[in-house]
């Protein structure tokens, strides 16, 4: 979730800063490609996926009892 909101936020102010700078200089031209916005988007999904499951499937397997001793 917060992997999603952080590109959700990222493309929110890349949106948001395109606007400005074509209001202010005039003679700038700035595109947003919506294929690089959606590829970016499921490579951070699947980023932030990755890393939440190693450390939750590596916690699975520890013995409940042993885990909560640890200290």
């Amino acid at each position: 979730m917060i992997s999603f909101f952080g590109v959700v936020l990222g493309v929110l102010a890349a949106i948001l800063l395109r606007f400005v700078l074509m209001q202010t200089a005039s003679s700038m031209q700035v595109s947003l490609d919506l294929k690089l916005i959606l590829f970016t988007l499921v490579g951070v999904l699947i980023g932030g996926v990755t890393g939440a499951l190693y450390p939750a499937i590596r916690a699975a397997r520890l013995d409940a009892v042993e885990a909560l001793s640890y200290e």
